[in-house]
């Protein structure tokens, strides 16, 4: 894997929103947000833009503010401001020999989630399932969030993943397991399969986190996963913050019941409560190191194997 260069303070961030639109209003707030960590914030142009309501610019924009803060040397990491819809529109426009060739921290999630599979998938970059500047950094930016994000972007060789306080793991299938992390939001990593991008989950430790999914809606999400073959192929499961994820039809049926029901026959360890995702505290994930989980123990470790 390619490990990007850390980040130190002074060091130019780009901010880009190749999903959605970010309102005018808070673009001071984002580039306040990045000047209180120590860094020097870069907008892009899908900063500025808003295409009919739900794309921050059209393709070509989104795609070039992409390719152009990867290209550009005096940019030394690119953070998203949020996620949204429209990343799956710009996959086939983005210049991944460039990006490959000019490994950068990347930070993002939620819809965010195409371009950690694709540049996982087609540039061999580690990047990082993290907090987004509108998303996240602007109103209260918590220290949990914070430390977690800027202890993981340091990429130390090891170190441990820690659940904020008062939130704990629960184990519904037990073992040990390594294997590189890979994954995201799951309403985006499931429809990637089949796609030109799509990784080999091969030997992985599967990530998954959702919001605002109906169980039954999960439930096909998880099945597309299962019928092609990628549960059979991964080494273990992680699973996040499913914020939202509810079943109006049986509502004490709850998201956890329903992953405890999933894997009741599955011989690999999965693990529920890793806190990142769409909710608040979140921590930050370097996707593409090695993971070792282990369910005795409860612990989560990240190590990194250049």
């Amino acid at each position: 894997m390619q490990f990007p260069l850390p980040l130190h303070i002074g060091d130019t961030i780009g901010l880009i929103a190749p999903s959605s639109p970010v309102k005018r209003e808070q673009l001071v707030q984002c580039i306040d947000a990045i000047d209180a960590l120590g860094y020097l914030p870069v907008l892009g142009e899908s900063a500025k833009r808003n295409l009919h309501g739900y794309l921050a610019g059209c393709d070509q924009i989104r795609a070039s503010d992409i390719n152009q803060m990867f290209a550009d040397p005096s940019i030394h990491a690119i953070f998203c401001l949020r996620g949204g819809y429209g990343s799956t529109r710009i996959m086939e426009l983005l210049d991944y020999n460039t990006i490959a060739q000019n490994p950068k921290i990347f930070v993002g999630y939620s819809d965010i989630t195409s371009f950690h599979l694709a540049f996982h998938s087609l540039c061999n970059l580690v990047t990082f399932h993290g907090p987004m500047v509108s998303s996240n950094m602007t109103e209260h930016f918590d220290y949990y969030s914070r430390s977690s994000l800027e202890r993981t972007l340091q990429m130390p060789p090891f170190h441990i993943f820690h659940n904020p306080e008062g939130y704990y793991y629960k184990t519904i299938v037990p073992g040990i397991a390594t294997g590189q992390i890979l994954g995201g939001c799951l309403s985006l990593v499931s429809p990637s399969i089949g796609t030109f991008y799509q990784p080999d989950f091969s030997d992985s430790i599967l990530f998954l986190e959702d919001i605002d999914e109906s169980i039954p809606r999960c439930d096909k999400l998880m099945y597309h996963l299962k019928n092609a073959g990628i549960f059979s192929k991964v080494n273990g499961v992680i699973l996040g913050s499913f914020l939202n994820c509810t079943n109006p039809a049986d509502p004490d049926y709850t998201i956890y019941d329903f992953f405890c029901d999933f894997f009741k026959d599955f011989e690999k360890p999965v693990l529920w409560g890793l806190q990142s995702g769409h909710e608040k505290p979140m921590g930050t994930i370097p996707l593409g190191e090695i993971c070792i989980m282990n369910t005795y123990t409860n612990r989560v470790v990240f190590e990194r194997h250049n």
